[in-house]
């Protein structure tokens, strides 16, 4: 009986390890992913940087026009976020997600003109 015993407790303990594990492997694996640390008032996550620091999001009418030039620069599509330009430049960075799923990266001019229109694959 005591032999039982034992082979369960080994048993449990065994198990325990490879549970314990797995959840250490997972919470690893998803250290990668972006991470989302404010909601903007639409309920939408704004991810950090590659600098890690918070981008500055657009609200109200700009974040209305930004959008609606954006969408048309794109040829249609879902606005996903829009940005006010850092790193030196002025204007807005707007996401567009395309109808086939892609994205693509509107850069517009702080009147609303289009500068740029790139694919984002990050």
């Amino acid at each position: 009986m005591n032999s039982r015993l034992k082979g369960a407790a080994l048993g449990t303990a065994a198990l325990a390890a490879v549970v314990i594990g797995g959840t250490q492997i997972a919470q690893a694996e998803n250290d990668d992913a972006p991470r989302a640390d404010a909601v903007i008032d639409d309920g939408t996550e704004v991810p950090e940087d590659d600098a890690g620091e918070k981008d500055e999001q657009a609200t109200g009418p700009d974040r209305d026009q930004a959008g609606a030039a954006a969408l048309e620069a794109a040829g249609g599509g879902t606005v996903t976020e829009v940005e006010v330009a850092d790193e030196g430049d002025t204007g807005y960075e707007v996401e567009v997600r395309l109808d086939d799923g892609s994205f693509v990266e509107v850069a517009l001019d702080e009147s609303f003109t289009v500068v740029s229109v790139e694919n984002d694959d990050d």
